[in-house]
């Protein structure tokens, strides 16, 4: 598969170039990938943009037991067959297709897949960065990746310079609220204000305890409120929908179950 070689390579040469990314931004010291006030710097090398037909989103590489998969929304494949489905991925300036099976979470509502490949290929040689579900405090600081409106022509991102290798904007928010109504649906809410594109990107909290960053969550969107209009002095609700400032997202958790239940080693 032409794709691994390719795409493995890129993450190689970013590896190469991740110091001259994080010395100047993460303050010179590799250390700084578990300091709390700043991303952990290879989550940029970890995340990707995707695209489905005329949709973008976002999707991040994970390890979990032995393996690498692709994590992304599970809106940006619901009209994709489960097995030997193709999406693509934007590397060396050009979207290339990706073949793989798509691993759906227990409860259809959680808008979260993984991605399975074939051949259990090395998709990133960088540090992985540890899986578990949330167990911040509400108020908790996040950080979350993603490519916002990649679609058009190559949307906001970091782009270095050495390179012109594409790199996902990060944005910070806070863990407002934990539904935990569906155990099978953990729905998180966040002060995050995410833009279209961020779909599918993965959310990281500081564990104070383990002294580590993880990916908590996945990234669903935002959710929407009817803006307003001014009419003689009245405020009028409008059919336009706006973002609301509040980011959803679905626990991680739910898709390592996925990954188990394909496999039916939990």
């Amino acid at each position: 598969m032409e794709i691994f070689t390719s795409w493995h390579g890129k993450f190689v040469s970013l590896l190469t170039i991740a110091i001259a990314l994080a010395a100047p931004t993460y303050g010179q010291q590799p250390a700084a990938a578990e300091d709390p006030t700043l991303p952990p710097p290879y989550m940029f090398l970890r995340t990707v943009p995707v695209r489905v037909g005329q949709e973008y989103g976002t999707a991040f590489v994970i390890d979990y037991k032995e393996r690498q998969y692709l994590v992304t929304a599970k809106h940006l494949v619901k009209n994709l067959p489960s097995k030997d489905a193709t999406i693509q991925l934007f590397e060396d300036f050009q979207w290339t297709d990706l073949r793989a099976d798509i691993l759906n979470c227990k409860n259809s509502e959680v808008d979260a897949v993984a991605l399975r490949f074939e051949k259990p290929e090395k998709l990133s040689l960088d540090p992985a960065v540890e899986l578990s579900p949330p167990a911040q405090a509400i108020g908790s600081a996040v950080f979350f990746f993603g490519f916002p409106n990649f679609g058009r022509e190559v949307g906001l991102h970091t782009t270095l310079a050495k390179t012109g290798q594409h790199l996902p904007m990060v944005k910070r928010g806070i863990l407002s609220a934990s539904d935990w109504i569906d155990k099978d649906a953990n729905l998180l809410y966040f002060d995050a204000f995410n833009n279209k594109g961020f779909s599918g990107g993965p959310i990281v909290a500081f564990d104070a305890t383990k002294k580590k960053w993880q990916i908590v969550a996945v990234v669903s969107g935002y959710l929407p409120e009817a803006s307003q209009v001014l009419l003689q002095g009245h405020a009028i609700d409008s059919r336009d929908l706006v973002n609301s400032g509040v980011m959803i997202g679905y626990s991680i958790r739910h898709v390592l179950d996925a990954i188990d239940a394909s496999t039916g080693k939990p």
